[in-house]
């Protein structure tokens, strides 16, 4: 077990204070590990353990990767980093990085006092009303165990976990074929349920970069954004295949983008705060899967038997797997390990890809009847294979060798995922709905 991060007094003075809202940001996505956090951004873990240490003001640098990963909002975290800057006397950068020039934050940084009295206000203003974590008061801790539930439901039965976990209007969703939404809190109660109008749900995804902000895909070729607080839809758009369900995910890096595939072998990238289309792809055969890479964000696209795994950033193609006899059934990336794709065949079998070269690498051993997997989100190179067979088991990606057997599900496994934290499992199937279980350290490398 981790140590434990000494007691803060947010009062002593600003670092401390800042410190404090940096740890109660960590808490609300979750408290993920800060070797995680390191991976995902590229900062090292120390400096982001430091950050929340209250020792000093840490770097603007360590302070964005801190917040991005955890879903806040930058722009709001730079004021309130400005202000608690220019409160430490002297009002130098920290010693950890090179000083950047007050002239690269805009012009009207440069008012002597006016700058500080502005800032501290739009801070005060931001704390009332937009920033998170503006009490000082911790939440309530999670139960100890989650007792299992059953959502009746024939046809495919999908789950999906918010990355905010308690911290969000509601840390799970699932959906049937009644073409209604169930919304869970993380006890698990229930909290709502959305009539979406469809017939079927074909995809559901929280975004994972805005608290309570849930994208369902239906049988009617449309998505939707919903508000899990209120139940009320934000925003939506059709797909490019009349009578046919869009694929989606969320970019896990970067707030309100998202890609949509359809059976046209159209990917669009679409900005969800603007409502705009920023990039448009096409290909030769039908979109059926899309999955986004945490640690590069990279995309990786299913058309037919190909998968190409494409960098938004650079706006090209990075490597492409063919030859494939039939269209994979589930793709998912490490969120631990560099380029590290696992595909689940269309013969059942589970298959582990460089994705910077579309090479494969190994096959999980034993894994015939294979329908869907989830990596741990906090467990290197540990994969959970559910099968048509109700079969469940954990995998060493690394060795590919099993290494836990889990109690079979009494019903071919449908969806499966991890909560936030990485202690429960949820696994979905017909007629049995949705059942949770509490997991253990099952390692792999």
């Amino acid at each position: 077990m981790p140590r434990p991060e000494r007691p803060l007094d947010p009062d002593k003075g600003p670092v401390a204070a800042f410190a404090h809202d940096l740890r109660m940001l960590r808490e609300e996505a979750g408290l993920p590990k800060y070797l995680q956090m390191s991976r995902a951004t590229g900062r090292s873990r120390t400096a982001l353990a430091e950050a929340a240490g209250g020792d000093h003001l840490p770097t603007w640098e360590t302070v964005e990767a801190f917040v991005s990963f955890c879903g806040g909002d930058t722009d709001a975290w730079r004021l309130k980093w400005e202000a608690a800057k220019e409160q430490i006397k002297g009002g130098d950068d920290p010693p950890d990085s090179p000083a950047k020039s007050v002239t690269e934050h805009g012009s009207f940084l440069r008012d002597g006092k006016l700058v500080v009295t502005t800032l501290l206000a739009l801070v005060v203003g931001f704390g009332l009303g937009n920033l998170p974590f503006r009490s000082r008061d911790r939440p309530a801790a999670t139960p100890a165990s989650l007792t299992s539930f059953t959502q009746a439901s024939r046809g495919e039965v999908l789950v999906a976990y918010s990355r905010f976990g308690r911290f969000a209007a509601a840390s799970m969703a699932t959906a049937g074929t009644d073409g209604d939404v169930h919304l869970w809190s993380s006890d698990p109660k229930a909290v709502k349920t959305i009539a979406t109008g469809e017939t079927r749900i074909a995809a559901l995804a929280f975004d994972p970069m805005n608290r309570n902000v849930l994208a369902v895909s239906g049988t009617s070729g449309l998505i939707r954004i919903w508000d899990t607080g209120s139940g009320k839809p934000i925003l939506g758009t059709r797909g490019d295949a009349a009578s046919a369900a869009p694929v989606l995910a969320f970019n896990p890096r970067r707030r309100g983008i998202m890609a949509i595939g359809s059976a046209a072998g159209i990917v669009k990238i679409w900005d969800t705060k603007s409502d705009a289309v920023v990039r448009e792809l096409k290909f030769e055969g039908p979109v059926g899967i899309l999955q986004f890479d945490l640690l590069t964000e990279q995309l990786a696209i299913s058309t037919g038997t190909e998968i190409h795994v494409w960098d938004p950033g650079a706006g090209r193609d990075v490597s492409t797997i063919q030859g494939l006899p039939e269209p994979p059934k589930r793709l998912e990336f490490d969120p631990l390990v560099r380029n590290t794709l696992a595909m689940v065949t269309g013969t059942g079998h589970v298959g582990i890809w460089d994705s910077s070269s579309g090479k494969p690498v190994r096959e999980l051993q034993g894994v015939t009847a294979a329908n869907v997997i989830a990596f741990h989100p906090l467990i290197r190179n540990s994969i959970t294979v559910g099968g048509q067979d109700g079969s469940q088991g954990v995998w060493d990606v690394s060795t590919g060798a099993l290494v836990h057997t889990l109690e079979r599900f009494p019903a071919p496994v449908t969806s499966m995922a991890f909560s936030a934290n990485g202690e429960v499992l949820a696994t979905a199937g017909p007629d049995v709905g949705v059942q949770l279980q509490p997991i253990e350290d099952w390692g792999g490398g």
